[in-house]
This record gives C-alpha cells, structure tokens and sequence, in this order.
C-alpha cells in the first residue's frame, strides 16, 4: 500500500511542468501556432494523461532513482514531440525555447527546495519532495517565474526566434541552457547541513548574464546584415545614378548633334541614297544609350532590376521583367531587393553554365490577393541536378519565413523555376 501511495505522490509532482508548459508559447506567435486552441488544449490533455499513467507505473515497478529518471525522459519526449508538431517554428530554435522552460522548472525546484530546507532543516530529502506544500509552493513559484518572464519571452526571446536565423548557432546554442540545468540538478543540496546558497545568486546571475550576452550578440550580428543589404541596395541605387548621368550627358551631345544629322538625312532622302541611309541610321541608333527602365515606384527596386538587366545584356541574355508591385511598404524595401537580387543572381548564373544561344529570363512579379505578393522567375537550365548557391537559398528562404510565405525553387524539363510568395 505503501508503494502505491508513493507512486501516486510521485506521479502528482509531475504537475509542476504546466506553467512550463504555456512558458514554452510565451516566445510564439498566434498565426504559428497550426491548431485552434480548443484543439491544442484537447492534444495537451491527452499527453498529460498518457504521461501520468506511464509514471505511476514507473513509479510503482522501478527503483525510485531509476524511474525519476525514466518518467524525466518520458515527459521530455512526448511534450516536445507534441510541441513541434504544433508550431511551425525551425525545429531548433523550439528545442532552445524548451530546454530553456526546463531551466526555469529545475531553478524553481532549486529555490523552492532550499527554502524548504532552511525552514525544516531536520527534514529528509524524500519527505520534503512528497509533501503537498512543496508541490502547491513550487506551482506557486512557477507562476511567478511565468509572469515574471512574460515580458522578456515575449519581446526578447520571441524576437530571437523569429527573427534571428543564423542555424549553426541555434543548433548549439541549447547547450547552455541543457548545462545550467543538469548543473542545478547536481548542486540541489540533498545534504541540508552544507547549504551552497551563498552561490545560489551567483548561479542566477551567471544564467541571466548569459541569456542577454547571447541576445545582444544576436542583434548586433542582424543589425549589421541589415546595414550590408542596405548597402548593396545603395550602391545598385549608386549605379543606376551613373547610368542616368551618363544618359543625360549623351542625350545633352545627341541633342546639340540633332540638327546636324536631320540635315544629313534630309539630304540623303532627297538624293535617293536609301543604302547609305539605312547605314548612317543604323550607325545612328547603335550610338544611343538605353535609358534606364521604371519598373517601380521604388527607386532601389529599380536600381536592381535595371542592374540585372544590364547584365543580361553584357551576357546576351534576353530579359523579360513583367513587375505589376505598387506601393511597396518601407519596411520591406530592402527586403524584396535582396529577394530579387538573390533570385535573379541564382538565374543568371544558371544561364552562364548554358552554351545555348536562347538564353532568356522572364521576371513576372504582382499581387495575387489585396496582402499577398507573388514572384516567379522562368528561365532555361540544363542538368536538373545542379543545384544553387545555398547562401542565395537561405537568404530567399529567411526573407520569405519573415513575411509568412514559402519558396520554392525546382529544375524540371528544362526550366528553372524560382517562386516566391509573401504576405504584405
């Protein structure tokens, strides 16, 4: 009978993970949430059952340690399996918003032991775990923790999440976290003579001295890639700006010229020297230069186009640019030039490894729905296996996830298709 009271208790202490549970959603938007609430609560409480029926029975076969250690792995793996499946964030960025919920849990634990301890220091380890009042003052503890960190989940963390997307970083970064907490889990003082809580504060501030190096870091590195786009932009904008000076000196000459070829026109057509006036026409023409395209009532957007046109031009490429965007917001100009830039770069450097002579590249842009804004670039490739730059894939990809779209990027029967869709 003792067994199973004991397991029961064990099994109820399990309940502490719920206000870890809705920390976890602190850092996450609503739109990426896939479920309805009703739903997810319903998935939730089916979880939670399953789980405490599988501890109980741990709990009541398994030597105590042991099954600590099972129902821990347990609880780990079916709430994070659910949590993903849930939230279309990267895998690895929710890992760390969950390791970093166990942190909150295990510090909990750690504050409200001790505090245990010190009111009742005879207290054994095992009676002070299954007492009730640490179960409710640790539940109690956890609300606190959760409206405590709201805020910085909410604006800090959530930020970090969405909008900082370095991979190799966020596949390491949950280390930190991971060893915080098996670090709290071996300094609990399961001997209550030697208490370390002179260090307990020192841990605290170690743990949130770490969380905002790591945030400010984070900032400062997209901060500067924002300030590189801005850049490139500028300087695509800055060649545009020679080009239409360029133009408006030549068109200065051409128009202190014009009389004179009128009158070497008239003269020919008078004449009736049609074969040399076809000439000096056609000598005529090749003298002029093209004016840069207004495709867009942004001047950055056009400096890109115009830049990539260009280049099709040096390399004999034909270009058809269809670009039906008005009104594009601010926020998202640098945005859609490196989206641009990117897609139009993978296209034409598909097309140099081409010896074909009808190269082409066709550019249709335009909205799809009042907040929806398609692109798709066509243009010829020739082995299907060849694959672009993965630094223009993960730009394309990053600035479509910012704006809650998808891209898609294939070679099949000979074309190459790039799409792209984003909400504005």
């Amino acid at each position: 009978m003792n067994g199973i009271y004991d397991a029961v208790c064990s099994t109820r202490n399990t309940l502490v993970i719920l206000p870890l549970f809705l920390l976890c959603f602190l850092p996450i938007r609503r739109e990426d949430i896939k479920a309805s609430l009703p739903r997810l609560l319903w998935k939730t409480g089916i979880s939670l059952v399953f789980a405490e029926m599988l501890t109980f029975f741990a709990y009541l076969f398994l030597p105590a340690d042991a099954a600590a250690l099972l129902v821990m792995l347990l609880f780990m793996i079916v709430f994070f399996w659910l949590y993903q499946r849930e939230i279309s964030v990267k895998r690895w960025h929710l890992w760390f918003i969950f390791c970093t919920a166990c942190l909150a849990g295990s510090l909990s634990f750690l504050f409200t032991y001790v505090i245990r301890i010190f009111l009742y220091p005879e207290a054994k380890v095992s009676s002070v775990i299954m007492d009730t009042g640490f179960l409710l003052f640790q539940l109690a503890f956890e609300l606190a923790e959760l409206l405590l960190l709201y805020h910085p989940f909410k604006k800090y963390l959530g930020w970090l999440v969405h909008y900082y997307d370095d991979e190799p970083v966020w596949k390491r970064i949950w280390l930190f976290p991971c060893c915080f907490t098996c670090l709290i889990v071996f300094f609990i003082p399961y001997n209550s003579s030697f208490m370390y809580a002179a260090f307990l504060p020192v841990l605290l501030a170690l743990i949130i001295f770490t969380y905002i190096l790591f945030y400010i870091i984070a900032y400062h590195i997209e901060e500067n890639r924002e300030f590189l786009k801005k850049t490139a932009v500028l300087r695509l904008e800055a060649e545009q700006y020679q080009r239409l000076l360029l133009h408006v000196r030549k068109t200065r000459r051409l128009r202190h010229d014009f009389y004179h070829h009128l009158t070497v026109i008239s003269d020919m057509a008078k004449n009736g020297e049609y074969q040399r006036l076809e000439e000096y026409l056609g000598k005529y023409s090749s003298s002029l230069t093209d004016m840069p395209a207004q495709y867009s009532d942004s001047p950055a957007v056009n400096a890109v186009l115009n830049h990539y046109c260009m280049i099709c031009s040096e390399e004999n490429i034909h270009a058809h640019i269809s670009f039906c965007l008005k009104d594009i917001p601010s926020h998202m100009e640098t945005d859609i030039c490196m989206l641009l830039g990117s897609l139009l770069e993978n296209a034409v450097e598909g097309l140099r490894k081409l010896s074909a002579d009808d190269k082409y590249i066709s550019l249709k842009a335009g909205q799809t729905a009042p907040h929806m804004a398609a692109i798709l670039i066509l243009s010829p490739c020739g082995d299907s296996s060849e694959k672009p730059d993965e630094g223009s894939l993960e730009s394309v990809r990053r600035i479509s996830a910012r704006y809650n779209g998808f891209s898609e990027i294939s070679c099949r029967d000979g074309i190459f298709e790039e799409k792209v869709l984003l909400t504005i």
